[in-house]
């Protein structure tokens, strides 16, 4: 294996979304929600159910004012470059945020402790079962740090 990228320590939460930013407060000014479960990460986690805690996608966008186009696309960043290739970019169809709540967590456990970046943390999206099929192992994506609207029906 190769190494691409290397993390030390937990940064502070930080999320771009268009032109606002986000940080641990105004994350945490959102309505929280919660998901308990198995978790999509493979390194660190119990193989067993965990509760995670967080802020949907759809609410982080609306907060940030941004245009959701029907038939449009969020494009999920995380900090590893797979994570950032424009020829495979991990995509949610708009369509889809409502009816799945795409979590972006950025708690978990019975304490509700922060997640940390050895975990994936400080913020990492999480599939709810709802949209497993669709949306698999591929999609629960540690260290996110944007999203980015695009696209939308012609």
């Amino acid at each position: 294996f190769y190494v691409t990228d290397v993390i030390v320590g937990t940064e502070p939460a930080r999320l771009a979304v268009g032109e606002r930013g986000f940080d641990a407060a105004a994350l945490a000014a959102l309505p929280s929600t919660a998901l308990d479960g198995p978790v999509g990460w493979k390194v660190h986690w119990p193989s067993t159910p965990v509760h995670l805690r967080g802020v949907r996608v759809l609410d982080v966008l609306r907060a940030a004012g941004v245009t959701l186009p029907p038939g449009g696309r969020v494009i999920v960043r995380g900090k590893a470059s797979i994570h950032h290739d424009p020829a495979d970019p991990l995509v949610l169809a708009i369509d889809d945020l409502d009816r799945c709540g795409f979590l972006l967590a950025t708690r978990w456990g019975a304490d509700d402790a922060p997640i940390s970046a050895r975990l994936g943390g400080p913020i990492a999206l999480a599939v709810p079962p709802a949209c497993a099929g669709t949306y698999g192992d591929r999609y629960w994506i540690p260290y996110v740090e944007a999203l980015e609207v695009v696209g939308g029906a012609p």
